[in-house]
């Protein structure tokens, strides 16, 4: 029920329904983790989940994160393709309205001219985009799932060691924010979308060059992904630290892909 209020606030624009459904579904899936938190049943398959990515880590996040970014992706498009509806049906009624207004000086138009332009705004503006799917499906297994596990149950307590303490946890987020982000994370994900529709790497970097400076894009990860990984170094055990940044990813890959998805405007 929670998730489903989640996608209405979020098709809906409701900025603070949806983060308040969010951190009630954060509070659930915290609690669970806790001892005692959740019913037998619900533990029982939280163990038989946990017992999975301890045997094969690689091969469940693997999955996860492809079919989470792959539904994140689906529902960005759904919401770009109901954007581009309603600007057809304003752009019809600016037509009848201009063609009331002018009607008695053009007695002698052509129905027909009008009535094809309004067919062709009718028509759908955006189709699914089954490569711009593949390219985020692709990009939530091969990074968020495999890659990220190897960075953040590995080279991080590596680098920075295994406590919780407010320093190690600051210079792990700090990392993360301004090396990992900019210089892997979000390149790499420009860099498939754009091996998918067969640009070359310069305009693949170019898009990203100008999602930075006008979506201004690092500005949102650091927004979303501040928080969220102050959160996962802190009170998420090491083992389910994937399953939650998967599920924080979720929204910010709907964001993302709406993000990337948008045309770079020319002069």
């Amino acid at each position: 029920k929670i998730c489903y209020a989640i996608m209405t606030a979020l098709l809906k624009k409701k900025k603070k329904t949806l983060l308040l459904y969010f951190l009630l579904m954060s509070g659930q899936i915290l609690g669970s983790l806790s001892v005692g938190g959740a019913p037998a049943t619900y533990c029982a398959a939280l163990n038989q989940i946990n017992a999975l990515f301890l045997k094969r880590p690689y091969l469940a996040a693997f999955t996860v994160c492809g079919i989470k970014a792959s539904a994140a992706d689906f529902i960005a498009q759904q919401a770009d393709a109901r954007k581009a509806r309603n600007e057809a049906i304003q752009r019809i009624n600016e037509i009848e309205g201009t063609k009331i207004k002018g009607r008695h000086r053009r007695e002698s138009d052509s129905n027909a001219a009008t009535n094809k332009e309004l067919a062709l705004l009718l028509l759908p503006r955006q189709t699914f985009e089954f490569r711009r799917n593949l390219a985020f499906l692709f990009y939530g297994s091969a990074y968020q799932g495999c890659c990220q596990e190897y960075i953040f149950n590995h080279i991080f307590p590596a680098l920075f060691g295994k406590s919780r303490k407010l320093s190690t946890v600051m210079m792990k987020v700090s990392f993360d924010m301004l090396v990992i982000s900019p210089f892997i994370c979000l390149p790499i994900a420009y860099a498939i979308k754009g091996a998918i529709y067969r640009q070359s790497f310069m305009e693949a970097f170019n898009k990203y060059v100008y999602d930075l400076k006008e979506n201004k894009l690092l500005f949102k990860c650091w927004s979303v992904w501040g928080p969220a990984q102050c959160i996962t170094f802190t009170i998420i055990p090491e083992h389910y630290r994937i399953t939650f940044i998967a599920c924080v990813s979720f929204f910010w890959l709907i964001a993302m892909s709406s993000i990337s998805g948008s045309k770079v405007k020319t002069s």
